[in-house]
């Protein structure tokens, strides 16, 4: 259809070009005459160079294909964000936004070339009809699933709701060969619920939220209230609140004000956006009494939180609101706005930048070499210095230079390349699916990490898994070119390498030794999601650093309001 659309521009001559392009760059005659002048003959000049290639260069050229390239090329010089979308794309980014889509309620991922079902939302078809995580997908509506079609699954199960789909699903049984079940499932609106997880820990309400779509506020308003009411009956108030948003990309701009407003008072401003022109700064400021403007807050960020996770932590910070701790986000602070083109397209095209109450921008500088922060970095000690300073409500200075920085940053803990490795996999995932086929209620952890370690080595030998670590692969790299460039000249040189690769088998033994534990852990945790997504959850939040300072600050009244008053 993108070809469909390019020939047609290109057939209506620069004129209908100039007509398609002008309303979106926003160009007004009457006020920009010469802007106007020099865009129409740039538009022209691009019709004419066309025109000429599509026939008289030495070879056919397709058109369509040539024009798409020079679109994407255009939109590419500008920003990351603003993008030229089919009307497949139009209608995910639609799913995005409102938080819903006609579909089955499945989480699928896959491995080792097969398709596995990682969560299935409770209360919809799938789960209605049986499918639970560790499930394989064998085939959909009668095809079955192989390496050259298992890409397109979310295709081959999208369509309108109120369509039906069979689904054929193979589930692991302990001493037995799995048994292929098929079930006849009816598509029907799935709304994500953007709180995945509400609990209360330590006596403080934690709360993770995935995104912001358009009932995300009330989401959460209710989570809130369900925590309290939890709370009642122990006859303790909430110590303070949690909210996670560390990975959540962000979503609506109106979700994001309505979110901060639970929090603070009503008609503060939480965001302004500044467009080309003066006149284009809007501020939004809170419509609704919040839920509790007094309550110890904490929200949590990382390398990943973007746009309107954005501006709630940075509304919450410069309004000294709460604490942010984590790492520094994203930087994601441009204003898209949706622009219908002719043939189905859409433009989807950034028009404001987005500006924290204390007037730092949000958006990272994407051009400059100097730049201060590299993705999901938080800068050393003084670092941020560079910066401009800028000051929230109570004076505190807080830093300019693209994203928010926690007021304590705390990292989380990363994996192991080799842990990595068994991830990307599927492996720990696999290995629970195998012990939740042999034992049919729910483990109490801590489970015997000798013994599920040694499950787990022949697991993995029965899978014939290997790790090659990255000082194995230079070397490997390394040897290579020394046979391939360098006589050899006897003994010297192989002894040579032989001690490396010895010293380099050895540092990956010992790293394999240290990650032992850890990887006991995650395999306890992957078992007892299978059982227990929730469950899970909170099992795992204690062996979360940034969760622990968080609930740890809250367990200390006084220092909580020192930080929010230095």
């Amino acid at each position: 259809m993108r070809q469909c659309l390019c020939r047609a521009l290109i057939s209506a001559g620069a004129a209908s070009l100039l007509f398609v392009i002008v309303p979106v760059l926003g160009i007004h005659a009457a006020e920009h005459d010469k802007e106007y002048a020099e865009t129409g003959k740039s538009i022209e000049l691009f019709g004419h160079v066309v025109r000429e290639l599509s026939e008289k260069y030495v070879d056919t050229v397709d058109v369509g294909k040539l024009i798409y390239i020079g679109i994407d090329g255009v939109l590419e010089s500008l920003d990351p964000y603003t993008v030229f979308l089919d009307a497949g794309q139009s209608e995910e980014l639609g799913e995005i936004t409102s938080g819903q889509y006609a579909g089955i309620g499945l989480g699928l991922s896959k491995f080792g070339g097969a398709a596995y079902v990682t969560s299935v939302v409770e209360g919809y078809p799938a789960w209605k009809a049986g499918i639970r995580t560790g499930d394989r997908i064998m085939a959909i509506n009668g095809v079955s699933l192989s390496k050259s079609n298992i890409d397109n699954l979310r295709e081959m199960i999208k369509g309108p709701a109120g369509g039906s789909l069979t689904v054929k699903i193979e589930r692991e049984k302990s001493g037995r060969p799995p048994a292929p079940e098929t079930v006849t499932l009816v598509r029907q609106a799935v709304h994500l619920n953007t709180v995945s997880f509400a609990g209360i820990v330590d006596g403080v309400a934690y709360i993770v939220m995935d995104s912001f779509s358009a009932k995300s506020a009330e989401e959460l308003s209710a989570a809130l209230q369900k925590l309290m009411k939890e709370s009642e009956p122990e006859g303790r108030s909430l110590k303070g609140v949690v909210l996670d948003l560390r990975g959540n990309p962000g979503g609506l701009l109106t979700s994001a004000i309505d979110v901060a407003g639970l929090f603070v008072e009503k008609g503060s401003e939480v965001l302004s956006i500044r467009g080309r022109h003066p006149e284009d700064r809007q501020a939004y400021t809170t419509q609704q009494s919040p839920f509790s403007s007094t309550i110890p807050l904490v929200v949590l960020i990382d390398g990943q939180s973007a746009s309107a996770s954005e501006i709630v932590s940075g509304a919450i910070q410069d309004l000294d609101r709460g604490i942010i701790i984590g790492e520094r986000s994203f930087g994601k602070g441009l204003v898209q706005s949706i622009v219908e083109l002719p043939f189905n397209y859409s433009i989807k095209l950034t028009t404001a930048k987005y500006y924290t109450p204390s007037g730092r921008l949000i958006q990272k500088d994407l051009h400059s070499e100097t730049e201060l922060i590299k993705e999901g970095d938080v800068p050393p000690a003084g670092k941020e210095k560079r910066a401009k300073v800028y000051y929230t409500a109570k004076k505190r200075s807080v830093y300019g230079g693209g994203g928010i920085l926690p007021d304590i940053s705390v990292s989380a803990v990363m994996l192991s390349e080799y842990e990595k490795a068994l991830v990307k996999d599927g492996l720990i995932f696999r290995f629970a699916i195998s012990y939740h086929s042999e034992h049919a209620e729910q483990p109490t952890l801590p489970l015997d990490h000798p013994s599920l370690l040694l499950a787990f080595d022949k697991f993995l030998e029965d899978q014939k898994f290997s790790y090659t670590s990255q000082p194995e692969q230079e070397f490997e790299k390394l040897r290579t070119l020394l046979i391939k460039e360098t006589p050899s000249d006897g003994n010297s040189e192989a002894s040579a390498l032989l001690g490396m690769k010895e010293e380099i088998v050895r540092r990956k033994r010992l790293e394999l030794s240290r990650n032992r534990e850890h990887i006991a852990r995650l395999l306890e945790l992957e078992i007892l999601r299978h059982y227990s997504e929730t469950g899970a959850k909170r099992a795992g939040l204690h062996d979360d650093p940034v969760v622990r300072t968080a609930l740890e600050l809250l367990s200390d009244k006084k220092r909580y309001s020192g930080i929010l008053s230095r």
